[in-house]
Order: C-alpha cells, then sequence, then structure tokens
C-alpha cells in the first residue's frame, strides 16, 4: 500500500489530519519539530485563493491530561488522530504557505470525511478555543462547583451522568453581566426529536403514574423523586410515548436537583439568583443563542466514552 500524501492543490487535505513535519526550505516560515496537525477549516485548506494554512504541533498527552481534556479544562487541546494519547496544541498555531504541505506524508487523520457530524464536532470543538468568552470572575466563583461536581458526575456509571448525554448543551445567560445581583438563566437545551416544543404540551396535563416506565405508583409527585430515580426515569421515558409535559416536568426536576445540589449555596451579593429552564431546540433563538455562553458540556460528547 502506498503512502498517502497531501496532493497539490491541497485537494485530500482536511481538518485535523496529522502531517509528518514538512521542508521548509526555500519557504520564510517556521514549523515546530515533529508532526502537525491542520487546524484550518477544510473549506478554507481547499481554497486555492487562501495563501496560508494553520497548523499545530502534535503532542503526547498522558492520562492526566486526557482527564483534564474530556472535563473542559484543557480546552487548547483538542484530541487528534485515532490515538487518545494525542492532541494539537492549539497554544502554539502557525501559518504556513500552502505549497509546503504539498506532497507531506498524512500520518493520520481525526475524521473519515471532510463533512458531516464528525467533522462538524471537530470543528466546532476547534472553534470554541477562540470563540469563548471569559464570564466574570464572581460567576466563575459561584458556577465552580456546579461545573466540578456535574463534570465529574459524568465519568462515573449512573443515571445522572446517562441523562447528562441527552443535552445538547447547558448554556448560561444574564441581562446584566457586570453589576452586582447578577440574575443568571441556566439553558438545558434538548434536541428537538427528543423533546417537542412546549407549545404542544397538553392544555390539561396533569402528573400521572400511569404511562411513566419504571415510576412507583406511590410516588404520584414529581417532587416525591430523588435526583437519581429522576435522572433514572429521564433515561427510562425519553424516547418513549409518556406525554410531553412529563417529559418537561421530569427534566425541570433534574435542573431542580441541579440547583439545590451544586448552586443554590454558593449564591451571593454578586449571583443574587439562577433560574432553570428546559428549552426544546425548537423554542431557543438565535437571539437566546447570541445572547447565552455554552458551559461547555457538548465537548463531553467529543470525548472517549465514560470509563476509559
Amino acid at each position: 500500500m502506498s503512502e498517502k500524501v497531501v496532493e497539490p492543490a491541497l485537494a485530500n487535505l482536511k481538518q485535523g489530519d496529522i502531517l509528518e513535519q514538512p521542508s521548509t526550505a526555500g519557504f520564510n516560515c517556521s514549523i515546530p519539530d515533529g508532526d502537525i496537525a491542520v487546524v484550518s477549516q477544510t473549506c478554507d485548506v481547499r481554497n486555492k485563493n487562501r495563501e496560508f494554512v494553520s497548523v499545530a504541533p502534535v503532542i503526547e498527552i498522558g492520562k492526566g491530561d486526557q482527564s483534564n481534556i474530556k472535563k473542559g479544562r484543557k480546552p487548547l487541546f483538542v484530541p487528534v488522530g485515532p490515538s487518545p494519547n494525542r492532541a494539537a496544541n492549539l497554544e502554539e498555531v502557525h501559518s504556513v504557505p500552502r505549497d509546503v504541505l504539498v506532497g507531506c506524508p498524512i500520518v493520520g487523520e481525526t475524521v473519515d470525511y471532510a463533512s458531516g457530524k464528525e467533522a462538524s464536532v471537530l470543528s466546532s470543538r476547534i472553534g470554541r478555543a477562540y470563540s469563548r468568552a471569559a464570564l466574570p470572575d464572581e460567576v466563575n466563583l459561584v458556577m465552580q462547583k456546579f461545573s466540578t461536581k456535574l463534570r465529574d458526575r459524568y465519568f462515573k456509571s449512573s443515571h445522572i451522568a446517562e441523562a447528562l448525554d441527552y443535552l445538547t448543551d447547558i448554556r448560561i445567560g444574564c441581562q446584566e453581566w457586570n453589576q452586582p445581583g447578577r440574575e443568571l438563566t441556566l439553558y438545558y437545551l434538548l434536541p428537538a426529536e427528543l423533546l417537542s416544543s412546549e407549545d404542544f404540551i397538553e392544555v390539561e396535563w396533569t402528573w400521572s403514574t400511569g404511562k411513566i416506565h419504571g415510576l412507583d405508583p406511590k410516588q404520584t409527585q414529581c417532587q416525591d423523586l430523588s435526583f437519581e430515580k429522576t435522572a433514572e426515569l429521564i433515561c427510562s421515558n425519553i424516547g418513549s410515548d409518556v406525554s410531553l409535559g412529563t417529559k418537561y416536568a421530569l427534566w425541570e426536576h433534574y435542573a431542580d436537583h441541579v440547583y439545590d445540589q451544586y448552586l443554590q449555596s454558593e449564591l451571593n451579593t454578586e449571583v443574587a439568583s439562577i433560574h432553570s429552564e428546559v428549552v426544546s431546540a425548537l423554542d431557543f433563538n438565535y437571539d437566546q443563542f447570541i445572547h447565552t455562553e455554552s458551559l461547555e458540556f457538548s465537548a463531553l460528547s467529543y470525548s472517549s466514552p465514560r470509563g476509559e
């Protein structure tokens, strides 16, 4: 089998590909020693009008860094290639002339195709490293326990962790970020195929035990459920014919448990309140999106499965 190399005009090169260190002889540029990963988006890589391509050194990472990457604590380290032990170091990105890469051996690929779900996830993961807005220190302090505890939960075998997998994102918003007494809103976002618009909730909806898989008939109110039991019922009923109102009630109770255990005790004069909303992707509009920030829980789905 012949060695795969970068074709002229970079026609077969895509974001996330790993290359052997190319020769820069005759070019006025520098490239770090060792393998490099393509950081530029594939559409830019293959655009002949783009004179430069962004690349980053590929580094070896141990289990400690792997864990930190999974938990979002190393946002500038992006796993690349088939091995879990390698990452692109976005702290050290270089722009190199396109022609430098022509003929360079391709020694690894992060995604199989230039487009599709995998490519989109990788592009978003790299993009977040540059587009993350800094939350005020006062907000970070209040959210620290929430972030740490919920992320740690994710990597343990529990229904609480399993329920997190269904979320598209958790986003945070505030009307006035820079003033004490902040009133925050946490949005728990779910894809439309799992949670339809709340406009379709039954007008006369009431909590019913008859159609909820795994629920003890004696538990006649959602408020009687523990955190783990609430999460278990979410996992058992997320794809079932249980009523839409019940699905919202379970997720809202999940958010209430998060608030009670991880957030309420952290409130102070800087952050006065935190309100939670469970939202279908059908109801979360563009204005809400641009005025909120991701808490990076979406990055968990990009990482290796729990328990590795």
